[in-house]
């Protein structure tokens, strides 16, 4: 072949190659729409991002107006067309605006309104999913695989043409955005989506146009009968609809709009009706009915009332509190209760009386007379009591600063005042004098936590640590408060191993007072000398922390560290043993016990290096 021919040959190979590149470039995307998608997806899941979810704030219908609900979601239609893209300089993110359309009748309505918008995302499992056997069920298309991980804030103002205008909110590049709506004066909320790839543009301003309200469904409940109760318990439970699909996507924007009946909702918490005006419960899923099971104050639970749901309208729905409650709604008494110190038959007064509810509780208060009243307790059930006490004027204090009760309801009528009388255990006080040599010999060895006063009760022979509410330390004595008559004794630690006993003293009812002593008050302590050294060269090791612990398990070990020959000196009396653990950077922890014939004098411990 000549060289003439090889250059023709040549020429109309490029020109082939340039017009198949140019053909491939101009061919439309649509059928490959998904599939970029799919890669866009999968590369931004395998980044980690974690949700930061806003708590939306609900707004009452009024000062008695029980917790607001849900919604029920039906996306309103929107043309692809209406979308204004504008080019935006940051490609790595989108500005989203939408306009909001008042509700009939309503002449401003950006006072009340809150808006989110949230961030979706399809999950890369659920791609998978969508291209496995078309035997499984499988989403009819992408948008139904979107999952909002994260809801944000968005502004809502007032527009000088006078629309009320959300955004713009700047946001990261994802596969959906949605905007949700709300204003619970108007009670309607607002929704839409749209998805990532009907965004044209790489980067952009994206104006969702005039989004019409939806109007809330809900109940308004008016509680008829005399009640003496400003407020009533109420428990909600859904009877869903046959269609429970669209219900259930409707509870996730609820969820985002009024929490707190969410919660209600799902979980069965309760929560407050107002006995004297309207409640309005309000967002709530298209379901077929909500049900409505009043408690009352002495929990009691009424009949459950069922009330027809219409998706869109607030219902109104009236329950009778004699028709619910047949037995009345006050199955309860009311308890005037007195509080005595002891045997004493004075009255505690200022004290504070807590009852529980389960989670929550309220309190009262004693008059001069040591008299509190509670009203609605339940007749079925025993009520529990804490009394919580002051030491007020008096150096030591009378009683507890905190007791336990209970209280039975006796027979008796419905709405009946019951008297009843409780004695506080009053103290009674071991007193330990502190005038000896041993005495003196505590303070000087004591170094923080230390001096530690422990109370022992013999039960059965031996002796029992007691709890002790109250201590009245000075220079001179020691007084412990003790509840309950018995035999008592007291120890008094310097340290671990370094521990004084009193002697045994009996405590009666009459007793008011009870001085004991030291054992033995002249009784002095040894000293134990730790030398810690190199297993192998035989050094002393400096800067090496001992920790000393004695038998008595309710007193805090103490730590020391060696001085520069590895030497730490430390005194012990009337303890059996004494356990040293020793520790050392580069040595192997070394643990050593000492019994009785050790406890005094000079002793070596040994650490191997590691």
């Amino acid at each position: 072949m000549n060289r003439s021919v090889q250059w023709v040959v040549v020429v109309f190979a490029l020109c082939f190659g340039a017009a198949t590149v140019a053909w491939v470039m101009m061919r439309p995307t649509r059928g490959v729409l998904r599939s970029e998608t799919e890669r866009q997806v999968t590369q931004r899941l395998s980044r980690d991002s974690t949700p930061t979810p806003l708590p939306a704030v609900l707004k009452r219908d009024d000062s008695t107006r029980s917790k607001l609900a849900p919604p029920s979601p039906t996306t309103p239609p929107r043309s692809p067309k209406s979308w204004k893209v504008s080019p935006a300089p940051d490609r790595s993110s989108l500005l989203i605006s939408a306009r909001l359309k008042c509700p009939a009748g309503v002449a401003d309505c950006s006072g009340n309104t809150q808006a989110r918008l949230g961030l979706g995302h399809v999950d890369e499992a659920d791609l998978r999913e969508v291209g496995d056997s078309a035997s499984r069920t499988r989403p009819a298309t992408l948008e139904d695989l979107v999952n909002i991980r994260e809801w944000r804030l968005a502004n809502v103002a007032t527009s000088p043409e006078g629309d009320v205008v959300v955004g713009p909110v700047e946001v990261p590049r994802v596969d959906a955005y949605e905007l949700l709506a709300w204003n619970n004066d108007a009670l309607v909320y607002y929704h839409t989506r749209i998805m990532a790839s009907e965004v044209r543009e790489s980067s952009g301003t994206v104006e969702l146009g005039e989004l019409s309200p939806q109007p809330y469904t809900g109940v308004r409940v008016v509680l008829q009968g005399n009640a003496e109760f400003s407020h009533i318990r109420a428990i909600l439970n859904r009877i869903p609809a046959a269609e429970a699909e669209r219900a259930s996507r409707f509870l996730l924007l609820a969820q985002v709009i009024a929490p707190e009946l969410m919660d209600s909702l799902l979980n069965a918490e309760p929560i407050a009706l107002a006995t004297e005006h309207p409640n309005i419960i309000a967002p709530l899923p298209p379901d077929e009915a909500l049900q409505i099971t009043l408690v009352s104050p002495a929990d009691i639970e009424a009949q459950p009332v069922q009330v027809p749901l219409v998706e869109g309208k607030i219902v109104d729905a009236t329950i009778s509190l004699d028709d619910v409650f047949p037995e009345g709604a006050r199955a309860t008494i009311e308890l005037e209760g007195r509080l005595e110190i002891g045997d004493t038959g004075q009255p505690l007064a200022g004290a504070t009386v807590l009852r529980d509810l389960g989670g929550r509780s309220e309190s009262y208060s004693t008059d001069e007379q040591g008299i509190f009243r509670v009203k609605d307790l339940p007749m079925d059930r025993i009520s529990a009591f804490d009394v919580e006490t002051t030491r007020g004027t008096t150096p030591r204090p009378l009683v507890p600063s905190r007791w336990h009760f209970d209280f039975a309801p006796p027979l008796a009528t419905t709405g009946s005042v019951v008297r009843m009388k409780w004695k506080v255990p009053a103290y009674r006080y071991l007193v330990l004098e502190l005038r000896s040599k041993a005495a003196q010999d505590i303070s000087a060895l004591s170094q923080p936590p230390y001096p530690i006063f422990v109370v022992e009760r013999e039960e059965g022979g031996r002796w029992q640590v007691v709890p002790i509410d109250f201590f009245d330390v000075s220079p001179v004595d020691i007084a412990a408060a003790i509840e309950e008559p018995g035999r008592y004794r007291m120890l008094v630690a310097a340290s671990p191993v370094a521990i004084w006993q009193s002697q045994p003293v009996t405590i009666t009812e009459k007793s008011s007072e009870v001085v004991t002593h030291l054992a033995d008050p002249t009784i002095e302590f040894r000293e134990l000398k730790v030398r810690v050294v190199d297993s192998i060269r035989g050094e002393g090791l400096g800067r090496a922390a001992v920790t000393v612990s004695g038998p008595n398990g309710s007193l805090p070990p103490v730590r020391l560290l060696t001085n520069d020959e590895g030497v730490v000196k430390f005194s012990n009396q009337g303890v059996s043993n004494i356990s040293l653990w020793v520790e050392k950077p580069r040595y192997q922890p070394t643990q050593r016990t000492f019994s009785s014939g050790e406890l005094e004098g000079e002793v070596e411990i040994r650490m191997a290096p590691e």
